[in-house]
């Protein structure tokens, strides 16, 4: 028994030491709304999948499973924005001989970049005058603007939003104006991924262990019973094991199903025939859940159970009514519980071979663990 409790007390240490690690944030981007040009809305999109993978953050394909939404969009310019800051205080940062050598071709666009000020300077190594400096407001978003080369000579506004999932709030905002999507374009994108995710620290993976709909837990239970037959008896080597499931509906309440294998010794007063059974019951049960601290739940339940025999040996009564509590301890990606009830039947059981009757009480109290599924979001 001592070693059991000591293998029980060092699983229970070693989940409360894995509870929280580090991870990167999940992110899940949804495709790109409103319409550019033929073909511009599957190249943003795949580009802030690419930029989604490629910084390091972890991308999901669900909703629900993740911290942040990449939300995009495109839509043609109908007013003239301010034109881009210049700044020609500051000569050209570009050496004569830069190591590793500009190389500028028709499809890519090398830039010189550097902060000062609180700003982001980007220097067009592709420009003919001496002093061309372009400034990235990494806060308001940058203004990117692609001259390209089109006949119709539209511009259009890609906005990206970084949106907190829990919280339904935008985190950080960026947008680039262009004419056509190009090689500059995609150094671009890579360049507004990085600052909308610049802000966010690595991700604290804390198991959220209570804002689940769905709960599953097994039980072992140690499981005296009282019978009263002709004279009170009592079987205190009696063990028995539950399997449950439980729909948070609520908050601060929840309604659930199982499974409870028990069973019956009876050995009636004065006499040396003994009966054995095995008993199913099948309880449905109400459920306060309470939340004093971040770690720990207290649990009142009460219901009724469905009783059994799976030998045929005992007529146990149909119904029992049971009330009990429940207490969590917040262990790894879920919790142990200690789990104590007391049981009665609403009628009397009786013995099949010989018709003798008698009444049955029973009292559990167990250890488990219990573990959620299907996360809440909460807006």
């Amino acid at each position: 028994m001592r070693k059991l409790f000591f293998l029980i007390l060092f699983f229970s240490l070693c989940l409360s030491l894995f509870g929280q690690t580090f991870r990167a944030a999940k992110v899940f981007v949804p495709p790109v709304e409103g319409e550019g040009r033929a073909g511009d809305n599957d190249f943003f999109y795949r580009q802030l999948v690419y930029e989604t993978v490629f910084q390091y953050h972890e991308l999901v394909e669900a909703q629900y499973r993740s911290d942040f939404i990449l939300k995009s969009s495109i839509e043609l310019v109908t007013e003239s924005l301010p034109p881009v800051q210049k700044y020609t205080a500051i000569s050209s940062p570009v050496p004569q001989r830069p190591i590793p050598p500009v190389r500028n071709t028709p499809e890519r666009r090398e830039f010189f970049s550097w902060e000062a000020d609180d700003n982001a300077f980007f220097y067009d190594t592709t420009s003919d005058e001496e002093n061309n400096l372009t400034s990235l407001q990494t806060v308001a978003g940058y203004d990117g603007r692609q001259t390209g080369s089109s006949s119709d000579n539209l511009e259009f506004n890609f906005t990206v939003e970084l949106i907190n999932t829990y919280s339904g709030e935008i985190a950080a905002r960026q947008f680039v104006i262009y004419n056509t999507v190009d090689t500059s374009v995609r150094e671009l994108i890579s360049v507004i991924v990085y600052n909308l995710f610049a802000g966010i620290e690595v991700q604290k993976e804390e198991y959220n262990w209570r804002a689940k709909w769905v709960f599953f837990d097994f039980t072992a239970f140690w499981a005296p019973r009282l019978y009263n037959v002709g004279g009170e008896t009592i079987d205190w080597l009696n063990y028995s094991f539950k399997l449950a499931l439980e729909v948070h509906f609520l908050s601060f309440m929840s309604i659930g199903a199982g499974a409870h294998l028990t069973q019956d010794w009876i050995s009636f007063w004065g006499a040396d025939q003994e009966y054995h059974d095995f008993i199913l019951d099948i309880p449905l049960f109400l459920k306060f859940v309470l939340n004093p601290t971040d770690y720990f739940t207290i649990e009142p339940y009460g219901g009724i159970s469905f009783n059994y025999s799976l030998t045929g040996v005992i007529s146990p009564s149909p119904y029992s009514w049971f009330a009990g509590l429940q207490l969590g301890i917040k262990a790894g990606p879920g919790m142990l519980v200690i789990d104590s009830r007391f049981a009665m039947d609403f009628f009397n059981s009786h013995i099949v071979e010989t018709n003798e009757e008698y009444q049955r009480n029973c009292i559990y109290f167990g250890f488990g663990y219990k573990i959620g599924f299907i996360p809440k979001r909460i807006r």
